[in-house]
């Protein structure tokens, strides 16, 4: 195939075009959007702004569009894939395929379904000027002459035909670098399995989204990062942009990704997602991203550990009530690899995984015993003597005549029952049938326990 992409300049009436839009005639590919689906990431003053460039002609950027019957045709007897997805399409009877210009076609559509106003400005014309007021400053409103001259404006498209699926893909990136496609939006682009299993989650779970999402981020893809994040750290127990990356596409060769799990093979990972929005439906107080995203990382450790929380509704009041009260604590905390101290509100606005385990284990230390008293934390199987006493955590100081045993490091007594610094371990894993005893324990860092945690395989 010619690897030179063929395409023309035409234009439309802005009437010939929202007629399509309204029509359902131009296909908006979630991938090939910098929004969410139907819903562009312009507020309404932006599309005030189209409009009115679009009366003032001003407005002279290019919405690029594939024409899907050539498409079709161009891809016939080549990749299977690409003819596929436009033999669907024009079954469908699209006639487009929309690759940029979504905000702006959306904010037409939007105008002539009188979905906003547009601005209260004197408007020029052939005879003398439009002064557009408040109570006539919708499409149907607005004088039929000036309506005339919108509906007959001339927008400019470009339009492809010799184009395959992929290269739709990278049209969209290509076109959009000038404008800075965030990490997220440029991720999402990816005609992939991660990036459709994003999309499914972020719309089944957008009210709870929405309680720490403000619909701005929304529009902005920060829901979805939000759930990328989920699944990196699941798979990776990480998520900075490298990880996010690699879960969409290979950095090396630009190949896209098979979902690398969780999609139909990982039920416990869907059940703890599924819980962790079900229990934040509620509110979050205001909580930031990163303050939720501790709670998932809570929930998910606990299944990691085999651990059940019995009564989510009141476990998960429980950790806010502990949260908020954490936040509020100006003492300053050392930080394990940091020479500066931070209080536990400051690690909040921290990125590197160091500050949420931290968090974690102040979290832990809080509410753990509380919600074991309570049963709202059981371990799987036998409930009875699964965490270790805080007489067995001396014995074991003891035993170990207050060493590390897996560094040699010395524990002060002062700090045996502090969560973040020092944990008791089963040596061998409670899971595989260990005991909470003398024997079977040690204290060890935190650190390094955490790091021998059970974790999800793909």
């Amino acid at each position: 195939m010619n690897n030179k992409l063929n395409s023309k300049i035409i234009t439309k009436s802005v009437k010939e075009f929202t007629d399509l839009k309204i029509d359902k005639k131009i296909k908006l590919e979630p991938s090939f959007q910098r929004g969410t689906d139907d819903v562009s990431s312009w507020n309404n003053e932006n599309k005030k702004d189209y409009i009115h460039s679009t009366l003032v002609g001003t407005a002279t950027n290019f919405i690029h569009l594939v024409d899907v019957d050539k498409a079709l045709l161009y891809n016939e007897g080549g990749d299977p894939e690409s003819y596929e997805y436009f033999a669907k399409l024009s079954l469908e009877e699209f006639k487009y395929l929309s690759i940029d210009g979504n905000n702006r076609s959306i904010a037409l559509k939007d105008f002539r379904n009188n979905e906003f106003k547009m601005y209260q400005r004197e408007y020029p014309y052939d005879r003398g000027v439009f002064d557009i007021t408040s109570k006539y400053a919708t499409y149907s409103t607005i004088p039929s002459r000036l309506r005339e001259i919108f509906d007959e404006t001339k927008i400019n498209l470009i339009v492809y035909s010799n184009v395959t699926l992929k290269q739709c893909s990278e049209l969209f990136r290509d076109v959009n670098r000038g404008k800075s496609l965030n990490d997220q939006q440029f991720r999402q682009s990816y005609l992939c399995e991660t990036a459709n299993f994003v999309r499914s989650k972020r719309a089944t779970y957008i009210k709870s989204l929405q309680n720490f999402v403000s619909p701005g981020d929304m529009r902005e893809l920060n829901g979805d990062q939000f759930i990328a994040k989920m699944i990196s750290y699941a798979y990776y127990n990480d998520f900075d942009k490298t990880k996010l990356d690699n879960l969409y596409f290979n950095a090396k060769n630009g190949h896209v990704e098979k979902l690398r799990l969780f999609s139909k093979n990982n039920p416990p990972f869907l059940s703890v997602l599924h819980n962790f929005f079900t229990d934040i439906k509620v509110g979050t107080n205001k909580l930031s991203a990163n303050a939720v995203f501790d709670y998932f990382k809570l929930l998910l450790d606990y299944e990691n550990e085999n651990v059940k929380v019995n009564n989510h509704k009141e476990f998960y009041k429980l950790w806010l009530e502990a949260y908020e009260d954490l936040q509020t604590d100006i003492t300053p905390k050392t930080i394990e690899g940091y020479d500066s101290q931070y209080t536990f509100a400051e690690t909040v606005k921290k990125i590197p995984m160091t500050f949420y385990n931290f968090r974690q284990n102040e979290i832990k230390s809080k509410i753990e015993s509380v919600a074991i008293d309570k049963g709202y934390l059981i371990q799987q199987g036998d409930p009875k003597d699964r965490f270790f006493t805080t007489t067995q955590k001396y014995l074991l100081w003891k035993k170990q005549g207050g060493k590390s045993p897996a560094t040699g490091k010395e524990i002060p007594l002062t700090e045996i029952y502090d969560h973040t610094k020092w944990q008791a371990d089963h040596i061998i894993p409670w899971d595989q049938g260990g005991e909470t005893t003398i024997e079977n324990g040690q204290l060890i860092e935190a650190v390094i326990n955490n790091q021998k945690s059970n974790k999800l395989i793909a």
